[in-house]
């Protein structure tokens, strides 16, 4: 294995870890309080814990942190988070492509949801297609590992993205930030809290910038990729008696991008251009997104040991695109798309003890209405050949409890469950050449065909269902041992599922069908604790999936796309760790591995691959954040970070050319900053040695081009901020 990363060194590295943790504590030095790690609070378990004490796999990113790894968006995550993979959607700098253990989706379409739950403020967000959000004025980010389906419910099965943002705060302060990059990337960024009353205070924040496009069409002589954005959110907080709180927020975020741009890298239409940063296509491509938000909060202390929470939400995500497929002078084919999408969102919750502080729970119920609204053009050889008008409309219903039980000092059962009831309903007219082609509703039966000695739509006589129903219950059953102060240990059994749909990308009435939802019984041990008195931290987790359903999109030989569900086993270890090295100087240190196989293929209109899609097997990321005082009133601040990810396919049918890695990236960043931290200046970089790698590929090698996305190019950014 590259870089001498092994199975057998990564277990001993953790069995130290552990006997290290269950040792005695060395003696203090006289300084030791100044280099203990500061308490990381979390609210994954729906109310505020220490991240060392929750009993779920979760890594936590502060406002600090975010900064120095230069993460701007939530696709920057890439190279910081255990068995995640993350990238842009395909042709989309608005969307992304979030895969957690194995476990993802590709495609943006309303007809189909992702398991990766994201949630912005405790809200979620039903459509992924602008869901590629700005960080400002971000408190932290949670990324949920594993099935989130008690606390979180439906479309959690891989876990759950959360990023939370800073609230009003009863005193003035502000912050201002400009920064400038390579290929004309500029951002500035804009922070006020301050107070209305006694009783209220009120905090708004915006991003505004341009630039950045990493890509030379040399069809037009333009660059291209560029993005353009503006946001802004504003809160308010209100202490409406003094066990009643109440807070308002809203939110918006507008992106324009002109591309992103494939590249054709297969050599048998043209002479490939020979980067995967210079594109070769006379098609002018836009990506516009727009997402906005309102929500209300009202908290009620009911007693000292009981909270109740009404979270009121709605949101509309709007996204509108097109895609050239091909990357050719004359375009072969575009990808036309608007999507519109509305939802509502009611969640009730009650937080508590009981049992003289032995019990605490957690339990609510949620309601999610969406209506959304698609219509897909295909234009081949610049005519719109095929074209579609789709709506979809989702009823979602739970009730949910969590309760841990102190069955003595050390020892805690944790019990849960979640019902959900989904129902969906679609409305499509498929035409072609301007003719309703097909209207499913009972008429459309499926023909079998073999590619490969695999069956494909292999449901030959079942009719499409419009209207689809599912009623799941979700348990959670688990065990959290604290064998010492510094130490905690957890076993838990947990499902999860991500709702059905329908395979609606596609030209042919005998693909389109739909699909039942993906289940998952996951079953994970973990140890969390402190070292060295407090200055270092560790996270160890184990896990294996019994996976049914899983589900695929890709390409087909024929030019169109399709689906496949199969089961699937999948099992792994994720390690994390931070360390106070000295006054002014941390570290971290992740590492993960991963195996995973299929058992068996239920339907499909493509062939799968024998690797999972976006599974590296290893992953691992070190890096050091720095101050050091140059004197009383300046300090110079450092940071770096180096990710390796290995070898893995970026499609479900592992064409060759969809095999990319590994991937090494480093990250750095230098910068002066005033002793009391009211400013800053900054140079960093991202992939700072260019590492070449592939995000998406579109594999239509029979028809004359394979079309790859590639990650991230090199990049230099300046900075300045002001803090008051």
């Amino acid at each position: 294995m590259q870089y001498g990363i092994s199975l057998s060194a990564m277990v001993a590295a953790q069995a130290a870890i552990l006997v290290t943790a269950a040792a005695p504590a060395a003696a203090q030095t006289a300084d030791s309080d100044s280099l203990v790690l500061e308490e990381v609070v979390v609210t994954a378990q729906r109310r505020a814990e220490s991240l060392q004490e929750v009993p779920v796999a979760i890594t936590a990113l502060s406002a600090e942190a975010l900064e120095n790894r230069q993460i701007t968006e939530v696709v920057d995550m890439i190279s910081t988070v255990p068995n995640l993979h993350i990238s842009n959607n395909i042709g989309q700098g608005s969307a992304t492509t979030a895969f957690i253990r194995g476990v993802g989706e590709t495609d943006a379409i309303i007809t189909i949801d992702a398991p990766v739950g994201f949630y912005l403020d405790d809200v979620y967000l039903g459509r992924t297609g602008v869901n590629n959000l700005f960080l400002f004025d971000t408190e932290r980010v949670e990324v949920l590992r594993g099935p989130q389906g008690t606390l979180y419910g439906r479309n959690t099965s891989a876990g759950a993205i959360k990023l939370v943002s800073r609230k009003p705060v009863f005193e003035t302060e502000g912050r201002f930030e400009a920064s400038y990059g390579r290929f004309d990337e500029w951002r500035l960024r804009g922070m006020l809290n301050t107070t209305l009353s006694d009783d209220t205070a009120v905090r708004g924040s915006f991003i505004v910038g341009d630039g950045g496009g990493d890509t030379f069409n040399i069809a037009n002589d333009t660059r291209v990729n560029d993005m353009s954005v503006g946001g802004a959110k504003l809160a308010t907080l209100t202490k409406v008696s003094d066990r009643v709180t109440l807070e308002l927020g809203g939110d918006w975020t507008r992106t324009n991008q002109n591309g992103r741009y494939g590249i054709d890298i297969s050599g048998i239409l043209r002479e490939p251009t020979g980067s995967l940063f210079v594109a070769n296509t006379n098609e002018v491509t836009e990506n516009i997104g727009e997402t906005w938000g309102v929500s209300a909060n009202v908290t009620w202390e009911a007693s000292d040991t009981v909270s109740v929470k009404s979270i009121t939400a709605f949101r509309n995500t709007n996204q509108r695109f097109n895609i050239e497929l091909t990357d050719q002078p004359t375009s072969l084919y575009v990808v036309f798309s608007d999507n519109d999408s509305d939802q509502f969102s009611q969640e009730f919750q009650i937080t508590g003890s009981a049992v003289d502080g032995r019990l605490n729970y957690v339990a609510g119920l949620f309601y999610f209405n969406e209506r959304s609204t698609s219509f897909i053009g295909d234009f081949i050889f610049q005519s719109l050949v095929f074209n579609k008008d789709l709506g979809v409309d989702v009823d979602s219903y739970a009730a949910f409890a969590q309760f841990d039980y102190d069955l003595s000092d050390r020892l805690t059962l944790i019990v849960g469950g979640r019902f959900t009831r989904d129902e969906k309903s679609i409305d499509i007219v498929q035409r072609l050449g301007g003719e309703p082609g097909f209207e499913p509703g009972g008429d459309v039966i499926f023909d079998t065909d073999t590619v490969n000695g695999q069956v494909l739509d292999a449901r030959p006589d079942d009719p499409v269902r419009t209207d689809l129903g599912f009623s799941r219950f979700n348990p959670k059953i688990g065990l959290e041992y604290a064998v010492s102060d510094d130490l905690n240990l957890y076993a838990t059994y947990t499902q999860g599922f991500k709702s059905g749909g329908w395979s609606a990308r596609v030209t042919a009435a005998n693909e389109f069908f739909d699909f039942d939802p993906e289940e998952i019984d996951s079953f994970e041990v973990g140890a969390k604790g402190t070292l060295i008195d407090g200055r270092g931290q560790f996270s160890l987790a184990g896990f294996y999936y019994d996976y049914r359903n899983l589900f695929n999109t890709g390409t087909t030989a024929d030019g169109s796309f399709g689906i496949a569900t199969s089961d699937a086993e999948i099992y792994g270890v994720e390690l994390e760790t931070n360390w106070q090295i000295v006054s002014g100087l941390s570290a971290f240190a992740n590492a993960s591995f991963q195996e995973g196989e299929r058992n068996a293929v239920s339907a499909a209109t493509i062939a799968l691959g024998d690797e999972l899609q976006r599974f590296p097997q290893w992953q691992a990321a070190v890096g050091l954040d720095g101050v050091q005082p140059l004197s009383d009133k300046y300090d110079l601040i450092y940071n770096a970070s180096y990710t390796y990810m290995d070898e893995h396919f970026v499609n479900p049918q592992n064409t060759p050319s969809a095999l990319t890695g590994p991937v090494d990236l480093v990250n750095a960043q230098i910068g002066i900053a005033t002793a009391d931290g009211a400013a800053r200046l900054t140079l960093g970089c991202r992939n700072c040695f260019g590492e070449l790698y592939i995000d998406q590929i579109l594999d239509f090698a029979p028809l004359g081009f394979i079309t790859v996305y590639p990650g991230e190019r090199a990049r230099w950014t300046a900075m300045v901020s002001f803090t008051f």
